[in-house]
């Protein structure tokens, strides 16, 4: 991500203005990678009402009233709210993007982690399905990137996979990213490139997938029926590896921070921030209640012993 942010500042015109990169919030922390690069980051909030989904007439009405956006972030399989966005907001999203004329990046590192019974909204072709139509010189850079290690619980292998025009592939692999530093973990690529080919893989994929679905629904149930939460104050999602809620109420003042170190410090129990504060200053979010996550990595029984331990420390909802 950091080196495509270096080659659409290369490769587009720059103006004494700020570069802009939009993104949705709550949202991975992208600000850590582009703020190094003089980006400045806009936010489209995203709300509970609306099934965190976004509003594409906000991507919009941020690229008309911006006058230097240059990137433009989707990550459809949403993290953090593990909403699965519509084919239809992604579609709208692409096209506004290319008629401002900004560059495209697709965050696909959770586009393999759903529900069983979950298709996922593939950004990738719908992008590939819009630019198809256009003249090659009016088509914008684009880069998809997707985490082989989410997808396989292999994050300390580094692995992951990018897509884009061959040319944008080539300069960015081959120059810009060259320029810092040298192609690594090559055995690890190997390995990896095997293990896709291995009917194995999509076997893995089939029994994750219906692990995460039932961990999923037995913390959505744990949250109502032992921690007393409202539908509305946590959503199930359908995709990644998180659940979202909303910290109790006495926490509401407070903060995040403060419950999730609460939390620990009581429990041993450690839960996941939402966003970043600064995400949420800038953005002006609909929901002024603030957020954690639960990781659904762990066993079930060790999901159960935490969420125990919430309970029985006195984390209630009201």
């Amino acid at each position: 991500m950091f080196d495509f942010g270096r080659l659409v500042l290369n490769e587009t015109k720059t103006p004494a203005r700020q570069p802009v990169v939009i993104t949705a919030t709550p949202g991975w922390g992208y600000e850590g990678v582009f703020a190094g690069l003089g980006y400045r980051s806009r936010h489209v909030p995203l709300r509970a009402r609306d099934g965190y989904q976004p509003r594409w007439r906000e991507f919009q009405r941020l690229l008309m009233g911006e006058d230097d956006v240059k990137l433009v972030i989707i990550n459809a399989q949403h993290n953090p709210t593990a909403a699965n966005w519509s084919e239809s907001a992604v579609r709208e999203i692409i096209r506004s993007s290319v008629a401002a004329g900004a560059a495209i990046l697709l965050d696909d590192a959770y586009f393999a982690v759903h529900d069983p019974n979950v298709k996922p909204t593939s950004a990738l072709r719908i992008l590939l399905e819009e630019l198809s139509a256009l003249p090659p010189e009016t088509r914008p850079i684009w880069l998809a990137v997707r985490s082989l290690g989410k997808q396989f619980h292999c994050n300390g292998w580094g692995i992951g996979a990018i897509t884009g025009h061959p040319a944008t592939v080539d300069r960015l692999v081959n120059q810009v990213r060259f320029e810092r530093t040298f192609v690594n973990a090559v055995p690890l690529q190997y390995a990896m490139a095997a293990w896709l080919q291995d009917p194995a893989s999509d076997l893995y994929l089939e029994q994750m997938r219906s692990e995460y679905y039932r961990k999923r629904c037995a913390v959505a149930d744990y949250l109502a029926d032992n921690l007393a939460y409202p539908p509305r104050a946590y959503y199930r999602g359908e995709c990644t590896a998180f659940l979202r809620f909303e910290v109790p109420k006495r926490f509401s003042q407070l903060g995040a921070e403060d419950f999730r170190a609460d939390c620990f410090r009581s429990t041993g129990v450690m839960l996941s921030l939402d966003s970043s504060p600064e995400q949420v200053s800038k953005a002006g979010m609909a929901s002024k209640a603030p957020c954690v996550r639960i990781f659904l990595g762990p066993s079930l029984n060790h999901l159960l012993e935490g969420l125990d331990r919430l309970q029985q420390a006195g984390f209630q909802y009201q």
